[in-house]
């Protein structure tokens, strides 16, 4: 009777303790799922709204973005790797890599941005790497994700004259099922701005 009474408790501590456990779980994997939100080099916003919408300012708006967005079709088979190039006459390019017409709502305002969609075709990559050669003074940032274990990843090219800086936020594997958007680490790195190198990117 007394190991029963002393085991009882144990029991309601473990129980509290997996609770907890699962609790802090569900919370974090929630947030990571709904809203992720970085900032660029040149200290602009984006933020990944549910794992399908790509904002492109700071967004904790508990309903979908009417604007400024690229918003991925989930089930689709493949989502792919979406490429935004940023020119300063007020144009963006987007390259859908994996070639699904229906992957991506693109939703700009049409006064304001020219949008222009490419898919993985021969001819629309041709076209969308001269479009965005790192040698046009027009261009001023690219923005890369890509996805993995089902959540989006960026990285930032951002042209500041004659030089790129790129800021890269690598899988967070140390965090990755308990961690909030302060333990995001990133990587911060420069290159000549004309480096061949970036203008032969592969795709």
């Amino acid at each position: 009777m007394e190991k029963y009474t002393f085991a009882k408790p144990l029991i309601i501590l473990f129980v509290i303790i997996v609770s907890i456990v699962l609790t802090l779980f569900i919370l974090s994997n929630y947030r990571m799922q709904n809203l992720c939100i970085y900032e660029t080099y040149k200290g602009n916003y984006v933020t990944i709204w549910k794992n399908d919408y790509i904002i492109f300012e700071k967004y904790e708006g508990r309903k979908p973005p009417k604007d400024n967005y690229i918003k991925l079709n989930h089930d689709a088979p493949y989502r792919g790797d979406v490429d935004v190039f940023f020119k300063t006459n007020d144009s963006i390019l987007i390259y859908n890599r994996c070639g699904f017409d229906n992957l991506i709502d693109v939703v700009f305002d049409k006064n304001v941005h020219k949008v222009e969609v490419f898919f993985a075709t021969r001819e629309d990559r041709q076209e969308f790497m001269r479009r965005t050669s790192y040698q046009d003074s027009l261009v001023a940032a690219e923005y890369f994700f890509y996805e993995d274990r089902g959540v989006l990843w960026p990285t930032f090219n951002e042209c500041v004259g004659d030089s790129m800086y790129i800021r890269e936020y690598p899988v967070d594997r140390k965090h990755f099922f308990f961690f909030m958007m302060d333990l995001y680490d990133y990587n911060d790195s420069v290159f000549y701005r004309y480096d061949e190198r970036f203008n032969n990117r592969a795709f």
